[in-house]
């Protein structure tokens, strides 16, 4: 299956991308995403794995490089939120946000985190501030979403934001300002717009709750 995938999704299509010398020049575009974020196409190199990377050859002279920020998102979220407590720990190079939040939700030391449990509160971190319900959250961590498990989510849930009490408070005024005035804005005054009504003048709850999810997400990643 993962040969498949690589065949049909990167090999299949490389050649598509290269000009009659071979190479290959991406295209990265700032405004193409509704909540802001880079994006890059022709072909999408933010999505090629190591196995592709490796193959493709720099220019004579040139470097072929990866760079990223270091959990960029979570430190963004809080400068933006003003956890102070958060803002702190980041100052430490060394201070992995997954791994902290790990720590909190499995009640373990930090340096006991284990690589599974970081992966798990990765997800965790993608999925909580922006919405996950009690019952998704309840599959993530136990697997199943019943009754028992779902009680037990929201008690995680709450674990989650003990320590981050205005990261709660920022989602819920972005969803706020989302619901009354239709838009969100980042620190830059970058605009997104929301609909809740369908043409008809009904509302649709699912793409609602999905809008709102994304509100967040498009004040921090635009």
């Amino acid at each position: 299956k993962a040969e498949m995938t690589l065949l049909t999704k990167f090999f299949g299509k490389l050649q598509d991308f290269m000009y009659v010398d071979g190479f290959v020049f991406a295209s990265f575009n700032q405004l193409a995403t509704a909540t802001g974020r880079m994006s890059c196409k022709g072909p999408n190199l933010q999505q090629m794995p190591k196995s592709i990377t490796k193959i493709i050859i720099p220019r004579e002279n040139c470097v072929f490089c990866d760079a990223d920020y270091s959990q960029i998102e979570y430190r963004t979220l809080c400068g933006m939120a003003h956890e102070q407590t958060l803002i702190d720990k980041f100052k430490d190079p060394d201070m992995d946000y997954h791994t902290q939040m790990a720590s909190l939700m499995y009640s373990t030391k930090y340096e006991d985190v284990t690589k599974q449990m970081r992966s798990d509160s990765k997800s965790l971190n993608f999925g909580i501030p922006y919405g996950m319900g009690n019952n998704s959250l309840a599959i993530l961590l136990f697997g199943v979403g019943n009754a028992v498990n779902r009680e037990l989510a929201a008690e995680k849930k709450e674990l989650y934001f003990k320590n981050q009490p205005n990261v709660r408070q920022f989602f819920a005024d972005v969803k706020e300002q989302a619901q009354i005035y239709g838009i969100t804005k980042t620190l830059w005054n970058r605009v997104r717009a929301y609909t809740f009504v369908r043409p008809d003048g009904t509302v649709n709850d699912a793409a609602r709750a999905s809008a709102l999810r994304q509100a967040g997400n498009a004040c921090i990643q635009g």
